[in-house]
């Protein structure tokens, strides 16, 4: 066995590029938050003149957003039954450590507790090569919303066992890093996130594009941007949409984004909501700033970059109170946190600050000023701090 593992480098001197293997079930080109937060980080490392070898589950379409091809390996994987944006890892026996010996990170980082990143703990291992780890997604909580709540229990033990075998676990709030700690995780620390304010700015509206999407002056659109999934609540969105309407509230609402939900959730919407599919850059970017209220509905968020991008386009959110987004958005500075996800409240709120426009406009000034500060190049350094502290450990 011995002969098998990586021996460690010779002391490098802290100012030398790192060499890090990132392993992770999700990458572009798939759109979300965990994808683009790990794309972000990987192009800052390499801005730096750091090696990092992507380590992800294979894609149809393939994997060119991972923007090194000769640094980056891909693992054959299958569709989760039912939800086809979410691939899961295959890794054959044996894969994992080949990959790692032959590029000899200083450091692994484990951004998926699946089958590939359960392949590429135990690879580390066996390797005696330092781990560390990233929770992303609050899988126990979305046990509920697909009615496998029973497994709950379980799944956390597993999650805990899992990030307890790396030196760090990285969380995206100081609510969840609580949460964590008190379910038994231990050495766990604080990787937020930051937005491109530059690219989600006020002066992206465009009233053409309210006019197209059939947006009267007298309007007033409510936005939500992100995965049409059942753990996203968006059912609970459309129904107070609904409310709003048979309220006499002129609003219209704008659905962004695609996902397992998208039929079932485009027969259920009536009149004056528009589902868009996923949308990008500049287009997506005018979608934010065209809109005049962000609404978001999910109680399981570990974070919600949508929520950070749609305040630095200068939007108010209203939001349901969940760790994410209590750790985002400012109460009666920023928008609105609301304690529970049903449809009356979340339409009683939205019709409020619809009608109250010295508050919805206040709220969206200083929510753009919030994000201003928010930048990832100052975040990911404190990641790349951890890489190197590590690396210099004994």
């Amino acid at each position: 066995m011995a002969r098998n593992r990586v021996q460690p480098a010779a002391c490098v001197p802290r100012g030398a590029p790192l060499r890090l293997a990132l392993i992770s079930e999700t990458f572009g080109p798939e759109v979300n938050g965990v994808a683009r937060t790990l794309g972000t980080l990987t192009a800052g490392l390499r801005d730096q003149g750091d090696e990092v070898l992507l380590v992800l589950s294979s894609h149809p379409a393939g994997r060119q957003d991972a923007g090194c091809p000769e640094r980056t390996e891909c693992i054959p994987s299958i569709a989760l039954p039912g939800y086809a944006e979410v691939r899961l890892a295959l890794p054959p026996p044996g894969r994992l450590g080949a990959v790692l010996r032959r590029f000899r990170p200083d450091v692994v980082h484990l951004a998926t507790e699946g089958p590939l990143g359960f392949a590429g703990l135990r690879a580390a291992r066996q390797l005696r090569l330092p781990c560390v780890s990233s929770y992303h997604t609050n899988f126990a909580m979305y046990l509920g919303a697909y009615r496998l709540g029973a497994c709950t229990a379980l799944v956390w033990k597993y999650l805990r066992w899992f990030h307890n075998r790396t030196l760090a676990t990285l969380c995206p709030t100081a609510a969840l890093q609580q949460t964590l700690n008190e379910r038994g995780f231990e050495r766990v620390g604080v990787w937020s996130r930051g937005v491109d304010s530059a690219l989600f700015a006020p002066d992206r509206r465009r009233e053409a594009l309210r006019v197209q999407r059939g947006a009267g002056p007298q309007d007033r659109v409510l936005l939500y941007v992100g995965r049409l999934a059942a753990e996203k609540n968006v059912e609970a969105i459309l129904a107070a949409f609904r409310l709003l309407h048979d309220w006499g509230t002129p609003v219209r609402l704008w659905v962004v984004g695609d996902g397992p939900r998208r039929a079932q959730l485009e027969r259920q919407a009536g009149p004056g909501v528009t589902f868009t599919g996923f949308l990008h850059g500049e287009a997506l970017a005018e979608t934010y700033a065209s809109a005049d209220l962000f609404v978001f509905a999910s109680y399981t968020e570990t974070f919600g970059n949508v929520l950070q991008e749609a305040m630095a386009s200068g939007l108010p959110v209203v939001a349901v109170r969940a760790p994410g987004p209590s750790q985002i958005v400012r109460h009666g500075a920023t928008g609105l946190l609301v304690d529970g996800a049903g449809p009356e409240i979340l339409a009683r709120v939205c019709d409020a600050l619809s009608r109250d426009e010295e508050s919805r406009l206040r709220f969206g000034r200083k929510a753009r000023e919030a994000m201003l500060e928010r930048r990832w190049e100052t975040i990911n350094a404190s990641v790349r701090e951890l890489y190197l502290d590590i690396r210099s450990a004994p």
